[in-house]
């Protein structure tokens, strides 16, 4: 598809993980493009655990890869293995590991048989189009191994199959066979989904409204900046709040805060705990060169979660860190350009509001925002006209896309 893919890049990233983390490095995990069908190339993990460990969750360990990886680089395969099979030489031998079967890939989601004849087909379309046996009503287009290109395939045999004109971006906003079938149901006259040029009326992109989309951006009464808190000092802070420090971006902003500032930074980590915490930070920085066993001193880990009320903290906790905190970073985000807006919104939205929340208990601190997407989509506002930040959402439309919506 034009992408440079680095099988030793996902390997290196999968064998981060901590169920993985006790195996013998580079024994860990293993990476190919496998051939799954001719012309059809779909990357395979290989996956060596500890005697008496299971691996993690397929869906478990996509979560896991996407703090590091783009989804290009996403396998659709992840095998357990004993051990790597290997050459007299000591080499993995890439020859012996065992294909793919064609059964539906393990997902977070439960397997939901489709309930329509309408589903049914198109649960066909996508197990022919992907090698599977099975494709359940829920499960998504991209974790069952598709990708832009097979999506432009199927977009095709569907419109072909019932005589529609379905744009491409139905199946991005609603990976599944059962949003599929709602955008069908939304696109046919008979439906009242068209307007008078024969184009989806507005809205129907993700099920989401303007109305949505600004009653999500209003903040609960209990967010609010007091005039009467005292403010802390953000020019000179001595603790510094900081999330997404797992990703690319964050590996950098934090070393940048540890070599610029005298601060103590707090970051934020999806972790079960502190330990667990310092070596997903350790095994990120080391992958770009920036790791010194002495910064540690000056980190502390913050077991939590973006999506779960006060990142899933304690209250104690949380008003400790309010107490503590002088100034916020909040470059912690889940970015899937694919993916539906009710996908983003615990971390990105209801994360932003948790941050916002720190923001103006106990001290007033100042919020730096991290953003990897401006709000307007270039090529849908490309006639050289300027939008103002205060601009109402109802005078230029929905974003595009579930990220940036």
């Amino acid at each position: 598809r034009g992408f440079r893919i680095e099988l030793g890049d996902i390997e290196a990233a999968l064998a981060q993980h901590p169920a993985l983390a006790a195996t013998p490095a580079g024994a860990r995990a293993v990476v190919t493009a496998h051939e799954t069908r001719p012309g059809q190339k779909q990357l395979v993990a290989y996956l060596v655990t500890p005697p008496g460990t299971e691996l993690p969750p397929a869906g478990e360990l996509r979560d896991f890869l996407r703090q590091h990886l783009p989804d290009y680089m996403m396998p659709a395969y992840f095998i357990p293995l004993d051990s790597l099979p290997l050459t007299p030489n000591g080499k993995v031998n890439r020859r012996a590991l065992p294909p793919p079967s064609q059964a539906r890939p393990e997902l977070l989601a439960d397997y939901a048989p489709p309930q329509t004849p309408q589903e049914q087909t198109l649960a066909r379309l996508v197990a022919e189009l992907l090698g599977l046996e099975k494709v359940g009503r829920h499960d998504s287009f991209f974790d069952l191994g598709g990708n832009s290109l097979l999506a432009t395939r199927l977009i095709f045999q569907v419109n072909e199959q019932f005589e529609v004109q379905l744009p491409l971006r139905h199946l991005f906003a609603e990976p599944t066979v059962a949003g599929l079938s709602k955008a069908l149901d939304s696109v046919r006259p008979t439906a009242g989904g068209l307007n008078g040029n024969g184009h989806a009326k507005p809205g129907l992109f993700g099920h989401i409204t303007l109305e949505t989309l600004q009653a999500d951006a209003t903040l609960p009464p209990d967010i609010t900046a007091g005039l009467l808190l005292p403010r802390a000092n953000h020019t000179d802070p001595a603790h510094v709040f900081l999330t997404g420090a797992t990703g690319f971006v964050g590996a950098f902003l934090l070393y940048d805060l540890l070599q610029h500032t005298r601060a103590t930074v707090h970051c934020l980590v999806r972790a079960d705990d502190i330990p667990a915490g310092e070596e997903r930070l350790r095994q990120n920085m080391l992958a770009y060169g920036l790791w010194d066993e002495a910064l540690l001193a000056r980190i502390v880990v913050v077991p939590g979660d973006l999506a779960r009320p006060r990142f899933g903290l304690p209250i104690g906790a949380f008003w400790q860190l309010a107490r503590q905190i002088d100034v916020i970073y909040h470059n912690g985000a889940m970015v899937n350009f694919v993916y539906t807006y009710h996908t983003h919104k615990g971390a990105n939205v209801l994360g932003t509001q948790e941050v916002l929340r720190l923001a103006t208990r106990a001290r007033l601190k100042a919020v730096h925002f991290v953003s990897t997407l401006s709000v307007l989509h270039s090529g849908h506002h490309d006639d050289g006209t300027t939008y103002y930040e205060d601009i109402p959402l109802d005078k230029i439309g929905l974003p595009f896309g579930g990220y940036a919506q």
